[in-house]
C-alpha cells in the first residue's frame, strides 16, 4: 500500500468565526505524488495544510492514515510522526543556537544519534543546496532570507518524512532562491519519493513540480485537475482571481484561442502552439 493521508468531508471552524474556514473537504495526499492547493488569501489553505499535518483537528469529518481512521491520541501522533510541515515563515520553526543543532533537532527527538545523525544532516543540507561546513557553526538567524528557508527545510527533510507540507514556500524569495529551492524539492522527490502537499496563490511557481492540482474557494473545493488538463485549471483559477502570472495567462489565452499547448512546462512547445496560431 502507498503511504497516504486521506481527508474525508473534512470542515474546521476557528473559535468565534462566524464562518468556518474549511467546508466539506475531501482529498488524497501520497507518497511519490504532488498535490497543490491553490487559492486567493482567506481560502482556507494554511487551515488545510495544517490539518493534513496533524497540528490541528477538524471540526467534523475524518482523517485516515494508510485507510485506517484517524481515532485518537496515538493515531494522531502517529501521524505527526510521518508528516512534516514547512510554515511561511521559516523564523516560526528556527530557534537553536547554530543552523547544525536546528537541522539536527529533529531527528534527534526520533533517537537518531552518531553517524547516522551526522549523515542526514549533511545529506538533507545537501540536498536544500546548503554547505553545512561552512555556516553550521552560525546562527540561523544570521542567515539571508532564503538560506533561513533551506535551513528550517533541511530540519525536516533530516527527519525522513513519508509526506512534507509546504505552506507558500516561495513567499518573498527572489527569482534565483525559488529556482533554488524547487531544485531542492525535485532532488528530494528524486531521492526519497516522499509525497507533498504545496499550498500557494501563484500557479507559477508550482507549475514544474506537480501531478495534481486542487482549486480551494471560500474553504470549500471548486475543482481538481490532473496536470494534463491543466487549461482547465488555469481557466477556474483566472475565474477567482488567482494569480496566473505571465506564464499561465499565456497558456490560458492559446488555449481560449484553439492552440491547446501539449506541454506547458516546455517553452518550446509553447513556442509551436503560437506558430501554428499564426498559421
Amino acid at each position: 500500500m502507498v503511504f497516504s493521508v486521506t481527508l474525508d468531508r473534512v470542515s474546521y471552524k476557528y473559535p468565534y468565526s462566524a464562518m468556518p474556514a474549511l467546508r466539506d473537504v475531501s482529498l488524497c495526499v501520497e507518497r511519490g505524488k504532488v498535490l497543490s492547493i491553490m487559492g486567493l488569501n482567506g481560502s482556507g489553505k494554511s487551515t488545510l495544510a495544517q490539518i493534513v499535518a496533524g497540528l490541528i483537528q477538524p471540526s467534523s469529518g475524518e482523517i485516515f492514515l494508510n485507510g485506517a481512521r484517524i481515532k485518537g491520541k496515538s493515531d494522531l501522533a502517529d501521524l505527526r510522526r510521518q508528516v512534516a510541515m514547512l510554515f511561511q515563515n521559516p523564523e516560526d520553526q528556527l530557534f537553536a543556537d547554530t543552523v547544525y543543532s536546528d537541522i539536527s533537532f529533529g531527528p534527534k527527538k526520533r533517537g537518531v544519534k552518531g553517524s547516522e545523525l551526522h549523515d542526514r544532516i549533511k545529506k538533507a543540507s545537501e540536498t536544500v543546496g546548503l554547505d553545512i561546513d561552512r555556516i553550521g557553526s552560525r546562527s540561523p538567524f544570521s542567515l539571508s532570507g532564503g538560506e533561513k528557508r533551506k535551513a528550517a527545510l533541511a530540519g525536516l527533510l533530516a527527519i525522513e518524512p513519508e509526506i512534507l507540507v509546504l505552506d507558500e514556500p516561495f513567499t518573498g524569495l527572489d527569482f534565483e532562491s525559488k529556482k533554488s529551492l524547487l531544485s531542492a524539492l525535485k532532488r528530494f522527490l528524486d531521492e526519497n519519493g516522499a509525497g507533498i502537499l504545496i499550498v500557494t496563490h501563484n500557479i507559477s511557481e508550482v507549475c514544474e513540480i506537480s501531478d495534481t492540482y486542487c482549486h480551494l474557494s471560500g474553504g470549500k473545493i471548486i475543482g481538481t485537475w490532473d496536470k494534463r488538463v491543466f487549461a482547465s485549471f488555469l481557466k477556474s483559477a483566472r475565474t477567482e482571481k488567482v494569480d496566473l502570472s505571465q506564464w499561465g495567462s499565456v497558456i490560458l489565452r492559446l488555449a481560449e484561442a484553439g492552440r491547446e499547448v501539449k506541454n506547458p512546462l516546455d517553452a518550446r512547445s509553447v513556442a509551436k502552439a503560437f506558430i501554428e496560431l499564426e498559421n
